[in-house]
């Protein structure tokens, strides 16, 4: 009950102060929001790997998909990313930039022979 409460205050105080805005200011920060996002498109990133263990001297294959945040259709703007093989410490093992070409985006990384038992996550992101 006694969120509910709280969320009806809320609701109500919300509707209050969207009212004292004006008209004019409202529209102008959705129109500067909108421009902001289409100058500077903001883009998803989604990665696939080949199987979801690997040891030592194995290859990582990957295919990405470079998307855009808002529409979700592949028509991001961006023809690179990075991709960071990280462990456990938050150190960087392995970077690489992979460039987008005919069949997408897509590439492999060696795992060395002698790298350590444990455990350790890929991170990808574009510009």
């Amino acid at each position: 009950m006694y969120i509910q409460k709280t969320l009806l205050l809320l609701t109500g105080l919300i509707f209050i102060i969207s009212f004292n805005l004006s008209a004019q200011r409202l529209q102008d920060s959705l129109l500067n929001y909108f421009t902001l996002l289409q100058n500077t498109p903001q883009e998803k990133l989604y990665l696939h790997l080949d199987k979801p263990f690997y040891g030592a001297g194995d290859t990582i294959w990957f295919k990405a998909y470079l998307q855009n945040a808002v529409s979700y259709k592949s028509d991001a703007k961006s023809n690179y990313f990075i991709l960071e093989l990280i462990n456990r410490e938050d150190s960087i093992m392995e970077r690489r930039k992979v460039r987008r070409d005919s069949l997408g985006l897509r590439g492999s990384i060696p795992l060395p022979p002698d790298i350590q038992q444990g455990e350790y996550y890929i991170r990808g992101y574009s510009n």
